[in-house]
């Protein structure tokens, strides 16, 4: 699955089945193990993004959102039962122990000490927001470690692939 700023694309070995208008589509169906829902902004709800829930069979629910004419998006995980050590920008963080904050709200990782002074409380997300030059410390790795050209690059492969094999060597036997 894709989330755009425009279309939700859902895709199936690597080829698209089915695309929806996030800004228009209200959709509410069963697809393959998941059930999505897809919700267009709503300045009443939803601090007026487009929304997208998936519900996996197994009860884990992904929500991502995103904000009209800014293109951002968010995306909220609430639970990681069934996967193991989690990696990634999103899944390092979602193990047990990967962050601690104290009582005075420091912040604590296993790369480093975030001193309450250089975080804040984000009381419309609901979450600490550190300041900029903590970032990295944080990530426990350079901000370019996650950048990428096309997300999904990896993923989908829209030309062909050729494997060469050289035959010019003389047979071994």
């Amino acid at each position: 699955m894709a989330v755009t700023p425009t279309a939700v694309e859902v895709y199936e070995n690597g080829k698209e089945f089915r695309t929806y208008n996030i800004t228009e589509d209200k959709v509410d169906e069963r697809m393959f193990d998941v059930r999505m829902v897809i919700r267009p902004a709503d300045h009443e709800v939803y601090h007026n993004r487009h929304t997208v829930d998936i519900y996996q069979e197994d009860g884990q629910k992904f929500r991502f959102a995103v904000k009209p004419g800014a293109g951002s998006l968010s995306f909220d995980l609430e639970g990681n039962h069934g996967i193991i050590s989690p990696t990634g920008i999103i899944g390092q963080f979602t193990n047990a122990g990967s962050y601690t904050i104290d009582e005075n709200n420091n912040i604590a990782t296993g790369y480093v000490h975030i001193p309450s002074a250089e975080r804040a409380w984000h009381t419309e997300h609901q979450c600490h927001q550190i300041g900029p030059r903590m970032v990295e410390a944080f990530l426990g790795r350079p901000i370019r470690d996650y950048q990428v050209a096309n997300l999904f690059e990896s993923l989908f492969h829209r030309a062909p692939i050729a494997t060469l094999i050289d035959d010019t060597e003389d047979d071994p036997k």
